[in-house]
């Protein structure tokens, strides 16, 4: 093992040029880098997202969205093109002609929104920029920051207030539709008044007590035909027994009766029997009839030359005139009730038909009024929370620690990048090294001439330079020290500072990797 490493550091010193040919551009790439990267300041403020203020179990907000999907809309919206380029524009970070497309890809590369936190933590919302300048950074920042809270309680009272406007509008809705229903059922109502269920058993009542009426009558009817027909042929045997008597003349008291009973007839068809007409001429026919009854009494007293009393078949004629009379009456009172009775029958068919009608509008309009109360009741809900947003005792946003501006820059760690472009020269290096050797195609050992060739040799001798090859040896490797320790270095510096090569491949390299 001694042996190899020292082997290996001879073959170092004799590489040694190769070495640092390879070697000392990584290291000053590494510097240039280190030297070349610019300032980077960061800023970072912090806000918590508070509890409400007002427990939920007496009374919530409306704004239910998660915390974290809340946070991440409004993030996206911050970063949108027109907003980020508001901020440039508002801050003054970039210079005129700037392009937008580089102004908003800068921007979102600068901001960092994070949100920490979990069950049973404090959710925090931690806002970080990073900019050339400390004023920068802290300006970005607290714009940021700016942004967020406003989002936020104009999302919150936005989400509110569109809730209430809803609930509003649905309330109007509801209470048109109970309007409109309601009149629907006042209209049907009205038009069929005459058969509702609600005057149905007074409709059945109504009609039992006609028809009970209506059979009185019948009778009644029934009853008078027997005595008229009784009182034709009484008056068909008086004519065969007295066909030789003069014709009967009625009397004129007889001839106004009978008048006023057919006015009594006509009247009692559109009138009650209470009314004074009615009742007037019901007094006149009672007054006749007791004239006429006198009348025929002293005719039937009084004697005659033939023995037989005086017009007999005038009294029979007023006793068929009143039972005609009373016959027309009943008749007339009998078609009078059968009409009514008709009517209610037909009402009383079309009334299960309007009950299934009237029974749909009242479910609708019952429908329609539970809908209305709970409008109502979610309108006074979406009104509390409303006002609770407007208050702001919800959940919000409070900011705990303002961006401050930064002492010293976050980045770049100068010595780290040179260190680790040390490293890698030295990497590189060795591996070029080790890469040479591999591909050389002379012996330097003899187990190198035992390994190709398969003998062993009795000794080997060491190659032994002239004074002169070994000054020029030496000479050699000082230009190409010189060349790489001096000329290396000054062509980068030329080459960036005269077209910015270098410069543009850090961007682009940093573009690539999003830093």
């Amino acid at each position: 093992m001694k042996l190899e490493l020292r082997y290996w550091l001879t073959i170092l010193r004799l590489r040694g040029v190769l070495f640092t040919f390879v070697a000392v551009p990584v290291v000053v790439f590494a510097i240039f880098l280190a030297m070349e990267l610019p300032t980077t300041y960061r800023s970072s403020a912090q806000l918590l997202v508070e509890n409400p203020q007002i427990p939920n179990d007496l009374a919530a907000s409306t704004v239910r969205t998660d915390v974290g999907e809340q946070l991440q809309i409004i993030q996206q919206q911050l970063q949108t093109r027109q907003n980020l380029l508001d901020v440039a524009d508002r801050l003054e970070l970039f210079p005129a002609g700037t392009p937008p497309e580089q102004i908003v890809q800068d921007l979102r590369r600068r901001i960092d929104v994070r949100l920490t936190g979990g069950r049973g933590q404090a959710t925090i919302l931690s806002v970080s920029a990073e900019a050339q300048s400390g004023q920068a950074a802290a300006a970005i920042a607290n714009d940021v920051v700016t942004q967020f809270m406003t989002a936020e309680s104009f999302f919150r009272s936005n989400v509110a207030q569109e809730t209430l406007d809803f609930f509003e509008a649905e309330r109007t809705r509801l209470s048109a539709d109970l309007d409109i229903l309601s009149q629907r059922i006042l209209d049907y109502q009205n038009k069929n008044s005459d058969a509702l269920p609600d005057s149905l058993d007074y409709r059945l009542g109504r009609q039992s007590i006609l028809q009970e009426r209506l059979a009185g009558i019948q009778r009644d009817l029934q009853r008078l035909r027997e005595q008229k027909r009784r009182l034709e042929a009484l008056e068909a045997r008086s004519d065969s027994s007295a066909t030789d008597l003069p014709g009967i003349v009625q009397t004129p008291e007889q001839l106004e009766l009978r008048e006023l009973r057919a006015e009594l007839d006509r009247k009692r068809a559109i009138l009650s029997d209470l009314n004074p007409q009615v009742r007037l001429l019901v007094s006149r026919i009672e007054q006749l009839e007791k004239r006429i009854a006198e009348q025929a009494s002293r005719r039937m007293d009084a004697p005659t030359t033939s023995g037989i009393p005086d017009e007999p078949v005038g009294i029979l004629d007023v006793q068929m005139q009143d039972i005609e009379a009373n016959i027309e009456s009943s008749e007339a009172r009998a078609a009078a009730l059968e009409a009514e009775i008709g009517k209610l029958q037909a009402s009383i068919e079309r009334t299960p038909a309007n009950a299934i009608a009237l029974a749909a509008l009242e479910r609708d309009l019952a429908n329609t009024r539970s809908q209305y109360e709970r409008a109502v009741d979610r309108l006074s809900t979406a009104a509390t929370g409303e006002r609770i947003e407007v208050m702001s005792k919800g959940q919000r946003l409070v900011l705990i620690e303002q961006a401050d501006i930064p002492t010293s820059p976050a980045s770049p760690n100068r010595p780290l990048i040179v260190g680790a472009g040390v490293i890698v020269a030295l990497i590189a290096g060795l591996a070029s090294v080790v890469l040479a050797e591999m591909l050389r195609s002379n012996f330097r050992r003899s187990s190198e001439i035992t390994k190709a060739l398969g003998i062993r040799p009795l000794a080997t001798l060491p190659y032994i330079s002239t004074p002169g090859e070994l000054m020029r040896r030496r000479g050699l490797r000082l230009f190409w020290l010189i060349v790489i320790l001096v000329g290396v270095p000054v062509a980068v510096w030329v080459i960036d500072d005269r077209f910015g090569v270098i410069e543009r491949m850090i961007e682009q390299v940093f573009d690539r990797l999003d830093l």
